[in-house]
């Protein structure tokens, strides 16, 4: 894939993100979550009969982090003896959960990533034939706010949110198939073809549910979990549109290419002309090639990995759709066989 086609897909599919209007914590920059960050190392219990969690031990406080000592704890941490292995973790505390300004969201970027997926080839590597593009949105939320079981118990909050988007394209890039609708790690998400997917001003939509900000396409209650921890969107509330797309990778990609794992799209979909097309948008979208630094930071954002090295980063898109019985119903079965 040449640099200007992946350039161009990137600026091309940039989402607009339709919040709930109870919405709190709001989409921001990694920095800005960086910069009131604390940094803790878990240090794992050395007998087995001791049990319990790790250790902790605050390396960095609020406010202490910068990029040098960052990366720093993090190369000691992979090189430490082992006798003295731990992981790191950010943490945040309280008073910065709603630091992500509602008057800063026109100005936050959305992360993008490009990738080819290909079939397996000969010796069981994604180098065969083309088979299609798929370029990725992510997007960041400073906290996930609590879910509530059966509208009583507060479940589900968390420090750092790392939502995404997939766009999934033939291989030549020129046809969009339809995108992939993530939510909670990709095991509650969606395929929607193209012809369905709902358009606003040359961008497709999602919709973002309350406080645990999975994406779907349509406004609505979105049953989960034996309908004791919905997802509520009414995308009544604050409208984002992303105009800079900053790297997650350089371009063109330079790791190889992902194995298909299939799709449960339809095949020769088309974005359907009375929906809108992405060509209508007149927009300028900047793309930022300045790889932030915090890529290489593999470790614990809060309870999660950095989204460069969670498997929907590293591998090709979920092959199937959830749908709302296996939500409600089949909650944990969520590692769904891959198909070619």
């Amino acid at each position: 894939m040449e640099s200007d086609q992946a350039r161009r897909l990137l600026a091309k599919y940039v989402p607009e993100i339709r919040l709930h209007s109870r919405e709190r914590y709001f989409p921001t920059n990694a920095e800005t979550f960086l910069d009131v960050a604390g940094l803790l190392k878990l240090t794992p219990r050395r007998k087995p009969e001791s049990g319990g969690p790790p250790m902790r031990e605050a390396l960095f406080e609020s406010g202490e982090l910068n990029r040098e000592n960052l990366m720093a704890a993090a190369t000691g941490a992979a090189e430490a003896p082992q006798g003295d292995k731990h992981e790191l973790q950010l943490v945040l505390h309280e008073r910065h959960r709603t630091r992500a300004a509602l008057e800063a969201l026109p100005d936050v970027p959305i992360y993008g990533h490009v990738r080819e997926v290909r079939l397996l080839d000969e010796n069981g590597e994604p180098r065969g034939e083309l088979v299609a593009l798929e370029v990725v949105y992510a997007f960041f939320f400073m906290f996930n706010g609590n879910l509530r079981a059966a509208k009583v118990v507060p479940v589900g909050s968390h420090t750092a949110d790392w939502e995404h988007l997939t766009m999934r394209l033939d291989p030549t890039g020129e046809h969009l198939q339809g995108i992939y609708y993530s939510a909670h790690r990709t095991i509650d998400g969606d395929w929607v073809p193209a012809s369905k997917i709902p358009m606003s001003k040359g961008r497709p939509v999602a919709y973002c549910a309350l406080n645990g900000h999975g994406c779907f396409p349509k406004p609505g209650i979105q049953p989960r979990i034996f309908f004791l921890v919905n997802d509520r969107c009414d995308g009544k509330g604050p409208v984002w549109r992303p105009q800079k797309v900053v790297l997650l990778g350089s371009l063109p990609p330079k790791a190889d290419p992902v194995a298909s794992r299939g799709s449960a799209l339809p095949k020769n979909q088309r974005l359907a002309a009375a929906r809108g097309s992405t060509d209508d948008t007149d927009e300028a979208v900047e793309i930022d090639e300045n790889v932030p630094y915090w890529v290489d930071f593999d470790e614990w954002w809060g309870t999660v990995r950095n989204p460069c090295h969670q498997k929907w980063f590293k591998k090709a898109e979920n092959p199937v759709s959830r749908g709302w019985f296996r939500r409600v119903f089949f909650p944990t079965c969520f590692d769904p066989p891959e198909a070619i």
